[in-house]
């Protein structure tokens, strides 16, 4: 058995493995950062569309037509809403993989 007596190469090898290890990094801290961003934006989305269902049921509009349209408009996806006898408009939005729901009553 042989020893190479050459370094030749061994810094290229060693700067790759760095490099592979940051992209990696990278990605984990971009894919949390986007969970995050995407939960608050879900949040911000599902709390506008239901004051603004509920501003609209209380002045006997389609509650829950208005809230898809405001989710709509924040990014979002209302995934369910239902409007009460109290004058309770409750919406689920979705945001990427993150859902929230909110509730707002009557104004």
């Amino acid at each position: 058995m042989s020893m190479l007596r050459n370094d030749r190469g061994n810094a290229t090898v060693t700067s790759a493995g760095i490099i592979a290890a940051l992209v990696g990094l990278l990605f984990a801290v971009l894919t949390a950062f986007q969970t995050v961003l995407d939960d608050h934006q879900s949040r911000l989305a599902a709390d506008l569309a239901a004051v603004a269902g509920a501003w609209a049921h209380a002045y006997g509009e389609d509650g829950c037509g208005v809230a898809r349209d405001v989710a709509r408009l924040n990014s979002g996806e209302a995934t369910a809403c239902r409007t009460e006898n109290t004058g309770d408009v409750t919406v689920t939005v979705a945001v990427g993989d993150r859902e929230t729901t909110a509730r707002a009553g009557p104004l």
